[in-house]
């Protein structure tokens, strides 16, 4: 008699993002996080949307099996190990004085920054 694999009511769809590697990556704030893990996550970025992926642009990504909203708040060329793509980059962005308030608050306030920024009114581009 085969076993049937166990079959849940809720399973959460598997994502599509896979590990890439790219020299072009992204510093992503995740808001809302358990204070166990890291402030901010390295997220590649995709080639049409080099251009657009700057300090305090509001993005999508993959994160433990769902799709969350992060800021970004630093863009870097060196990277040597495979990570995640920036899935979308929505287009509304925190402008540069209201991040370095934003990063000024979190200083001040010891609270992370990605929980900070997402309190800030967004700037339509």
């Amino acid at each position: 008699m085969a076993v049937q694999p166990l079959k849940l009511k809720r399973q959460r769809p598997s994502l599509s993002a896979k590990s890439i590697n790219s020299k072009i990556v992204a510093e992503v704030a995740i808001p809302d996080l358990p204070f166990h893990l890291p402030e901010t996550f390295t997220y590649a970025i995709p080639e049409g949307l080099l251009s657009d992926a700057v300090l305090g642009s509001r993005v999508r990504v993959p994160f433990r099996g769902e799709v969350v909203s992060g800021v970004i708040i630093a863009v870097s060329n060196e990277n040597q190990m495979p990570v995640k793509s920036i899935l979308k980059l929505e287009s509304d962005r925190i402008s540069p004085e209201l991040f370095n308030f934003a990063k000024l608050v979190a200083d001040r306030y010891v609270a992370r920054l990605g929980d900070v920024l997402r309190l800030f009114p967004p700037m339509r581009a």
